[in-house]
């Protein structure tokens, strides 16, 4: 997540009315939500290594529902 800051720095830095939501495992949503450049850090209700389907139709869902690209 550290890493991805930059990228996060770089696409504020390009446009600054962008808002970035960023969907991640619940450990990093503190330092999602100490990070200026993130609007809403997601929280995936799925853990590494789990398939999950349902669940993650059901996040598509909702993600599409708040018009996500």
């Amino acid at each position: 997540m550290v890493m991805a800051q930059a990228l996060f720095k770089a696409i504020k830095a390009d446009n600054s009315d962008v808002l970035i939501d960023v969907l991640a495992l619940a450990w990093t949503k503190s330092l999602l939500d100490r990070m200026p450049e993130v609007n809403k850090a997601i929280t995936m209700p799925i853990s590494h290594g789990i398939f999950g389907w349902n669940m993650r139709k059901k996040l598509g869902h909702e993600l599409r529902d708040e018009y996500y690209d």
